[in-house]
């Protein structure tokens, strides 16, 4: 079906490689439970753009949001997939506006339904005078995402036989796709997304950031909280959005940091009180300094070309890489890397090469002058430059101390890469 509601993706790949996505594709469908299946057929067949076909599967409408800023892809997919970013209402939803109406007791006023996700439906709501919104998850989700994944898990299953044939890298699928699993069945606990906002409000900049209050009257499946007001990310906010989302979670000295994990379009916004608003908190990395040390260091040999320096982070995940290349944006050459490695992929990584896509793309679908790479590298350096004063105070190879998580040795690795 893949093929059918986009014609010219197989433009995009070598005719091993489609073969390998079309054979997939048969599979998955054909495990899909049968109310995905009626639900896409019935879209398909009232004419409907492949974006709402999507969107009947949660698994499917997840996987196209993550290729919804993929540069590899044509303008014209692409932007069908973005679609996925802000569905509109489906429904009137009787049955989770009454979950929300037995939570609050009868204190909030429920209006119609804002946006209709993979997962779950928001409202707006008044309590007291204050302005919120109700993200309630859908009737019978849990189920039909079990269902899917299973389907999922199963559709890969035949990859280890044809992998080789189609020249894709050689890493565990398998592995992947739980990961993946991992992550869409903990967005079904929304008392996780009230802890992960709770946790973020603490690390940003209220200045800054704008981040949803939750409200006291939350559970598993309804999430209450304070109502953003704005309009999607202006391109004059971009750089912005950048340090704060990207680079001060992973250029700071704190024990603890959270990294947003879904930095699309539609959770990002410009208030009107001119701070940048953040929505969506259901998936987020919470990063130890072991693990913003290893992204700098990758970060810093991938934008200066030092291999050697990557081969240091990538021997103490235990992953095995072969030659890759060093060209293109950063999302490329971070492509490149991990598709030249075999061993199981730490979950930052995955989350990693998925953010930049996603960025990169955002600054892309905007026009905007800046680059990921060189806000990165701008703000590195200045950094750096703040740090330089204090280096002689301790060993070369402390990394802890440092917001840049950079030692010096790193830092002679760049000028010097036979070290």
């Amino acid at each position: 079906m893949l093929f059918q509601l986009f014609p010219t993706l197989d433009k995009h790949f070598c005719e091993p490689v489609t073969d390998l996505l079309k054979q997939w594709s048969v599979e998955f469908f054909s495990h899909l439970p049968q109310s995905t299946h009626e639900q896409m057929s019935r879209r398909l067949l009232d004419g409907l753009p492949p974006s709402a076909i999507l969107s009947a599967s949660p698994v499917l409408s997840k996987l196209s949001q993550v290729l919804a800023r993929d540069r590899r892809l044509s303008p014209e997919i692409r932007q069908e997939l973005q679609k996925l970013e802000t569905s509109e209402p489906r429904g009137h939803y009787p049955e989770l506006r009454k979950q929300v109406g037995r939570l609050c007791s009868g204190r909030c006023r429920l209006g119609p339904a804002l946006a209709e996700g993979s997962l779950a439906v928001v409202f707006p709501v008044t309590r007291d005078g204050r302005d919120g919104v109700a993200k309630v998850l859908k009737e019978g989700i849990a189920e039909q995402l079990h269902q899917e994944l299973v389907a999922l898990e199963k559709s890969v299953r035949f990859f280890y036989l044809e992998v080789h044939k189609a020249g894709l890298p050689a890493f565990d699928y398998t592995s992947v796709i739980q990961r993946v699993r991992h992550y869409l069945l903990a967005e079904l606990d929304l008392s996780q997304e009230r802890r992960n906002m709770l946790s973020a409000r603490v690390h940003c900049n209220p200045d800054r950031l704008a981040i949803p209050r939750p409200w006291d009257i939350s559970n598993e499946r309804v999430l209450v909280m304070e109502r953003l007001f704005g309009a999607p990310l202006h391109e004059s906010s971009a750089r912005r959005a950048l340090i704060e989302l990207l680079i001060k979670p992973i250029f700071n000295s704190e024990e603890l940091s959270v990294l947003h994990g879904d930095l699309h379009g539609g959770n990002l916004l410009s208030c009107e009180d001119g701070r940048i608003g953040v929505v969506d908190w259901g998936l987020c990395l919470h990063l130890t300094r072991g693990q913003r040390s290893q992204i700098s260091r990758l970060t810093t040999a991938l934008m200066f070309g030092r291999a050697s320096l990557a081969a240091q982070v990538l021997s103490e995940l235990e992953l095995e890489c072969s030659a890759f290349s060093l060209s293109g944006s950063l999302s490329e050459k971070l492509d490149s890397m991990l598709n030249a490695c075999s061993g199981e992929l730490p979950e930052w990584m995955i989350i990693l090469r998925k953010t930049f896509h996603q960025l990169e793309g955002l600054l892309e679908s905007m026009e905007s002058k800046i680059s990921l790479e060189k806000v990165v590298l701008s703000e590195g350096i200045q950094q750096l430059a703040l740090e330089m004063p204090f280096r002689w105070m301790v060993s070369p190879v402390t990394r802890n101390v440092f917001a840049s998580n950079l030692s010096t040795a790193d830092l002679w690795s760049l000028a010097l890469p036979l070290l």
